[in-house]
């Protein structure tokens, strides 16, 4: 029997007709029905969204999330297990470190990561299945793509960020929208690791000195928006730089550098002026060059930093490698 969604009392809520909530549960009715289905869930706003709402349409729906081991965040592992616990959703937990870490190899990348590894995974587990995910105007899939791309569909292709708060503040009652140590979604701490890592030891690296960082902040209870460590360099040397806003008292920044020196040089974000970033050859255009700039002023705590670009001689490096900082 054709599965029908359970809207009614969404759309009196949100208080206005033809909302994209209906939308968004045609296209899960559609193209789930009597098909094997399961959610994306990362614990992020996006796919909190997509699960919640897939749940009014198939009500014993489950939750697929990736752990990324040592390069997961404990507050998202908390947030995951919160959601799936107080909405009464089934959830399947499936260990992807050990293919992330081969994605260092050649740099990181996020898009890569999601599409490949995350949603390749799940594939996996669940080969016949619909897999349902949080893509939306954000990102490029929501903004060019189609709602149903076998196996995977995007019902919240139509949502903006600023949608997806409102309905989950209103109807769900979720207000904190926040994972990671970063003030959007922040999916691993290997994200941290800005150079290409041939036999894994930068890898490592990444998430210990990033644990190190996040483990201080909590012993002494200082509340932060922005908190990480990008590690960069070249062959002959590791430089760490460590983002934190608000800014810590130079006390603590010390005791911090002294923690952390052990393992290489290391640079305070807002004293730095400027980055020398190695691009792949078919990101050495403005639109490419915008893109890597997004990313990393995104995540320094300077968002003035002068990035000096180089453009790669092959294309090895995946996106970009941060070769220099001063």
């Amino acid at each position: 029997m054709k599965k029908q969604p359970k809207s009614s009392l969404i759309t009196l809520k949100i208080g206005q007709s033809n909302n994209p909530i209906e939308k968004a549960l045609s296209v899960i009715s559609k193209y789930t029905d009597g098909k094997q289905a399961v959610v994306a869930f990362s614990g992020g706003m996006d796919s909190t969204l997509a699960l919640l709402l897939t749940r009014e349409v198939i009500p014993n729906i489950t939750a697929v999330h990736i752990d990324w081991g040592d390069f997961t965040y404990p507050s998202i592992r908390r947030k995951v297990k919160l959601i799936a616990k107080q909405f009464s959703v089934p959830l399947h937990i499936i260990y992807g470190d050990e293919a992330l870490k081969q994605l260092a190899h050649r740099g990181i990348s996020c898009n890569t990561c999601t599409r490949h590894i995350k949603l390749g995974t799940i594939k996996r587990h669940y080969p016949n299945a619909i897999i349902i995910t949080g893509a939306n105007q954000s990102d490029s899939w929501g903004r060019g793509g189609t709602y149903f791309n076998p196996p995977f569909l995007a019902p919240l292709k139509d949502f903006t960020k600023e949608e997806e708060m409102k309905i989950l503040k209103n109807i769900y009652g979720i207000t904190d929208f926040h994972i990671g140590v970063h003030p959007e979604r922040e999916g691993c701490m290997l994200r941290h690791l800005w150079m290409p890592d041939k036999d894994g030891t930068k890898t490592s690296l990444t998430a210990i000195v990033n644990k190190t960082l996040i483990n201080l902040l909590d012993e002494k209870n200082i509340s932060h928006y922005l908190a990480n460590i990008k590690v960069i360099g070249n062959k002959k040397e590791t430089k760490f730089i460590i983002n934190v806003l608000p800014s810590l008292p130079a006390n603590i920044k010390i005791q911090i550098s002294q923690l952390l020196s052990q393992y290489g040089t290391v640079l305070w974000g807002e004293d730095i002026s400027s980055l020398t970033v190695v691009i792949n050859p078919s990101l050495d255009n403005p639109s490419g060059k915008e893109s890597i700039k997004s990313i990393i002023l995104g995540e320094m705590s300077n968002p003035n930093i002068e990035l000096v670009f180089i453009r790669s001689k092959s294309d090895f490096i995946r996106l970009f490698q941060v070769v220099d900082a001063s």
